[in-house]
């Protein structure tokens, strides 16, 4: 075949693969885009900590917190210039993340002689659960994980000294970041420890540890912890029944329960997954026989160690979202193995991925779409209304809504979560404690039964919405 054919044929695999990768990406990360408005307020923390960052009032961990570097809140700042939507912008911001990553996630199978096109599908083309962590800038999980891949890619491509020091400080700012990076320290400590630069890794990433526990000790707030021993059993039954499955696109056999209520199944999906599922453990059965290749144990100890960690940690069906910062090194590991029979690596990819644009679909647990934005949008403006109609100086609201609701009222009204929620703006708290007169928001799901009770002997509600609004001349002692 003359040169000029096969660099034809070439061309077009290329866009080909770029079309496909694309179109998955698109599929599975466009429809949270589209619901931003709808993203409750641990997002919207990390877009008002961007903004005030912008303007010089920078803390050193998400606010309300002592722990999770502010990483996501700085990814912002740049987004935060633009002005106009920010929920929106925060996705952007997101994506922006997770495309570092897949170019990481590329060039470190390419090392590892893996399929790129395999790695690159499934690390842009993820389950509902792993999408929407993707499209979402939650505090510093996210940035984390985009700093681990940056450090290993580094490490790896060249171990001089300068890569090493560069490394260990992009591994330390994920430390810094998210705990959960300690699953992607192994691998980056071993890929130092193989280049003799252990020692000079550590001392590299050592600084932001010991700004991190400094801040840790010196800061008030709710702490990461580890589960009760006898709740560990109960945490690998979610692992195996909902997390799993969730995270490989079988959102239907998830268990219900009380937070989450898994979709209903068509049945090209339940065979899409079923086959997504056996192709995995074909993988997994593969890469296991071939451990002892260190780009493969390498890799397996982020899974496992991630898996670990949730066992440790998880408190719900929304702890899932832990699992998320695994699925890179996921997809790497499919692209090894798809390399040995490369024909059925595409294949299994592209099932893969439309198993997850099924998934995605088919989300039950966060909200997307364009509809569902519109819907989100109009109850906030519509809310927002009542609330300046009502003349109140400031807002108690469930933690869920809170801080959302202040975030699209531009910060004109303080707002602050009921007891027992977490309060992440103390200064909001203490205005909205002064206001006169002050509004409470209450919705049938989310309301607490004594403090509806209170608010019903001194004032009648008034529907807005999904929410009881509640006007009062002042707080009850006990919001």
């Amino acid at each position: 075949m003359p040169i000029s054919d096969r660099r034809s044929r070439a061309l077009l695999r290329l866009i080909a693969a770029i079309v496909l990768v694309g179109a998955g990406a698109l599929a599975t990360h466009l429809p949270y885009v589209l619901a931003s408005d709808c993203l409750d307020s641990d997002a919207a923390v990390t877009v008002l900590m961007g903004r005030h960052f912008a303007h010089g009032e920078i803390t050193v961990f998400v606010w309300g917190m002592r722990y999770m570097g502010a990483l996501e809140a700085w990814a912002f700042v740049p987004f935060s210039w633009f002005g106009g939507h920010d929920l929106l912008l925060s996705c952007l911001a997101a994506l922006s993340l997770t495309a570092v990553q897949a170019v990481c996630v590329a060039r470190i199978a390419a090392r590892a002689q893996g399929q790129v096109f395999v790695a690159a599908l499934l690390v842009t083309t993820a389950s509902a659960s792993t999408a929407f962590a993707q499209t979402t800038i939650y505090g510093g999980r996210l940035a984390a994980t985009t700093l681990a891949l940056l450090a290993l890619d580094t490490i790896q491509e060249k171990p001089t000294t300068r890569r090493v020091v560069i490394s260990g400080l992009l591994a330390g700012a994920a430390l810094y970041g998210d705990h959960l990076m300690v699953a992607w320290a192994l691998p980056i400590a071993l890929a130092a420890y193989r280049a003799r630069a252990l020692g000079r890794l550590v001392a590299a990433a050592a600084p932001w540890v010991v700004f991190e526990r400094v801040w840790f000790v010196l800061t008030t707030g709710p702490k990461p912890g580890v589960a009760d021993p006898w709740e560990w059993p109960r945490n690998l039954r979610l692992l195996g029944l909902d997390g799993l499955p969730m995270m490989f696109g079988a959102d239907w056999a998830a268990s219900r329960q009380s937070d989450f209520v898994p979709p209903a199944a068509s049945v090209l999906w339940v065979v899409l997954s079923l086959a997504t599922i056996s192709l995995a453990l074909g993988a997994v059965v593969w890469l296991t026989r071939q451990w002892r290749r260190k780009e493969i144990a390498d890799l397996l100890l982020v899974p496992i160690a991630t898996a670990g960690i949730f066992v440790l940690g998880a408190v719900d069906t929304q702890s899932i979202r832990y699992l998320a910062p695994a699925w890179p090194a996921l997809a790497i590991l499919a692209s090894i193995a798809a390399a040995t029979r490369p024909a059925v690596g595409f294949a299994g990819a592209t099932i893969a991925a439309a198993n997850m644009i099924l998934s995605v679909s088919h989300d039950a647990m966060h909200a997307d779409g364009a509809a569902a934005g519109r819907a989100c949008r109009a109850e906030m403006s519509e809310t927002a209304t009542a609330l300046t109609d009502a003349g109140v100086h400031g807002v108690w609201a469930d933690y869920w809504d809170a801080y959302r609701l202040g975030l699209f009222m531009d910060e004109r009204l303080p707002f602050a979560p009921f007891r027992g929620g977490v309060d992440r703006r103390h200064v909001w708290t203490d205005l909205v404690r002064q206001a006169r007169p002050v509004a409470y928001l209450l919705t049938d799901a989310r309301g607490p039964r004594a403090l509806r009770e209170a608010l019903d002997r001194v004032a009648s509600a008034r529907r807005v919405g999904r929410y009881d609004l509640y006007v009062l001349p002042q707080s009850l002692e006990e919001p």
